[in-house]
């Protein structure tokens, strides 16, 4: 059911990919204000991240998924009423905090289903038909865009949405126990309450670093590949969203274990690098053909890394912080996608599309060196402690050498 709730919602996010077709031809809108407007969504999902734990902690996980897809479901009905650029930003950005609270909630129900073990596993299946949606909603959202108009395209969009919550009412207010199950450690008498974001952001800087990086491809293939592609004479996005689609949930299904027995690490690396090489093989693409080795390139990568950064800021982060964890790991994913659709809708207009996606790339596999540093870090030994309270020993214990 939660995996239903999610598709549908996703599918109706998604038919907006073809969007900047229209804010073109019908709104004359320049590239840096089509940035604006599909950023916007980035942005303010941004934003309700930093207070969807709170929300969740008030409402319970299904109130909050309830709550996204009923503002996502009004926000998408209205997108085609608008011809003016600060209603369209308004709008997206509605969408954006919606699917946060979807996307957060959907999240971390899957962290507290997930088998001992199985993390990375878990989290790449479950997101297996919000891929699936990510196939069919440029293809739906062509259709539509072509064969009857943008306004009957956003009213589709919030009829998934009000499906979607059709299931979202179906789920219960939290997971309910299991056996596996560890039950959150109760806090020492007298201790000080944790720091709580300090808490995840200290626990795992360079994973959070890597997916901020690593988020940059995925917003500007998001924000610029259909208007790219209409300015390079292509007929049609489809042809990449399909390949990506295949080749990621292909990934996930037969790969989705591969870090839990593997390691985090040696997935991770690889992976970056080759959605990096595949972003930039997006600067050579002149026919429709070329998109789907480059979008088999760029969803196999996504499949591997993706679920497998969540694992290990999740793995990093105390078990009571679990919710949080999963709003920084989406936060960082969400702020990367944000700075490329503002940044590089300047980029494209003075420069072009395909400066943007070399240098998408180019952060890419930067992610996958700070992957590389984090998995060198982790490998040093870690120092002995300098003061007796710190080792919690005897006074004098901090002058004695430590033993081999």
């Amino acid at each position: 059911m939660l995996c239903l709730a999610s598709c549908l919602g996703a599918l109706g996010l998604n038919l907006f990919v073809v969007a900047p077709r229209y804010l073109r031809a019908v709104v004359h809108l320049e590239a840096s204000q089509i940035g604006l407007v599909m950023g916007a969504h980035s942005l303010c999902a941004l934003l309700m991240m930093t207070q969807v734990p709170r929300l969740a902690d008030g409402l319970g996980r299904r109130r909050l998924m309830e709550l996204g897809m009923s503002v996502c479901a009004v926000a998408c009905a209205s997108f085609a009423v608008p011809t003016t650029l600060a209603p369209l930003v308004l709008l997206r950005g509605l969408m954006g905090a919606g699917w946060a609270c979807v996307l957060i909630g959907s999240v971390t129900y899957t962290t507290e289903f997930a088998p001992p073990g199985r993390l990375a596993q878990a989290l790449g299946v479950a997101g297996v038909l919000t891929l699936l949606a990510m196939a069919i909603g440029p293809l739906v959202g062509e259709f539509m865009l072509a064969r009857v108009s943008f306004s009957w395209l956003c009213i589709g969009a919030a009829g998934f949405m009000l499906a979607g919550l059709i299931f979202t009412r179906a789920l219960p207010h939290s997971p309910p126990a299991t056996a596996t199950t560890t039950p959150a450690a109760a806090p020492t008498p007298g201790a000080p309450a944790p720091a709580r974001a300090l808490a995840i952001a200290s626990a795992a800087p360079l994973p959070l670093l890597a997916t901020l990086l690593a988020a940059g491809g995925f917003g500007a293939v998001y924000a610029f590949l259909s208007d790219y592609a209409t300015l390079r004479h292509l007929p049609s996005v489809t042809p990449f969203f399909n390949a990506y689609v295949g080749s990621a949930i292909a990934a996930r299904l037969l790969l989705g274990g591969l870090s839990d027995r593997a390691g985090r690490h040696t997935v991770l690396i690889p992976a970056l690098i080759c959605q990096g090489l595949g972003l930039a093989g997006l600067a050579l693409a002149h026919t429709s053909w070329h998109l789907i080795p480059i979008g088999m390139t760029f969803g196999f990568s996504h499949g591997l890394y993706y679920p497998t950064l969540q694992a290990l800021i999740v793995e990093r982060s105390p078990e009571a912080l679990r919710t949080r964890a999963v709003a920084s790991s989406n936060f960082s994913f969400s702020l990367g996608m944000t700075a490329s659709a503002f940044a590089n809708g300047l980029v494209a207009e003075h420069l072009s599309y395909p400066a943007v996606f070399v240098a998408v790339g180019a952060a890419s596999i930067l992610a996958g060196g700070v992957v590389a540093l984090d998995h060198l870090l982790s490998r040093a030994p870690a120092r002995p402690p300098r003061s007796a309270a710190a080792a919690g020993s005897a006074p004098g214990a901090a002058d004695t050498p430590p033993a081999d």
